[in-house]
């Protein structure tokens, strides 16, 4: 089921949902989901800040509880990046082993989290109820990443 949050963007747990946009030395830029897991740590994906033709992203944006063009908590600058350098045996494309070492840290300067909350880490527990939520491209629409 798809689902918009809307005017729950801004309210935990959908506030501590990040909307991260890297940009890279030849200017292309890429998006993706993150997640706030301490008071200033978002974690995401290594493909999101890393591509092993262009190296590290030069300028990394990360936004929290983004809906199109709404935008209810300020935009930050990541001050450091710590992510795996993947390299890929296809191009563009992760396989499955591969995907197990997909995971970076942005951190940022500011502790946002005192202000919107953030996602303890824990162990998977079989039998328990997840929820998937992010901002994959395909929901994007006019008025920007949903």
């Amino acid at each position: 089921m798809t689902r918009f949050v809307g005017a729950n963007s801004s309210t935990f747990p959908y506030s501590a949902l990040a909307y991260i946009e890297a940009t890279f030395i030849d200017g292309s830029r890429i998006s993706g989901s993150g997640t706030l897991v301490g008071r200033n740590d978002v974690l995401t994906a290594a493909h999101v800040l890393y591509d092993p033709v262009l190296g590290a992203a030069t300028n990394v944006r990360v936004e929290f509880g983004r809906d199109g063009r709404t935008r209810p908590i300020d935009t930050y600058d990541a001050t450091e990046l710590s992510y795996y350098k993947l390299e890929t045996e296809e191009p563009g494309l992760l396989s499955q082993s591969e995907s197990e070492y997909d995971f970076a840290l942005v951190s940022l300067s500011d502790a946002v989290g005192d202000d919107i909350g953030w996602f303890a880490l824990g162990d998977y527990a079989p039998g328990k109820e997840y929820r998937v939520t992010g901002y994959p491209g395909i929901y994007r629409d006019a008025s920007g990443p949903r």
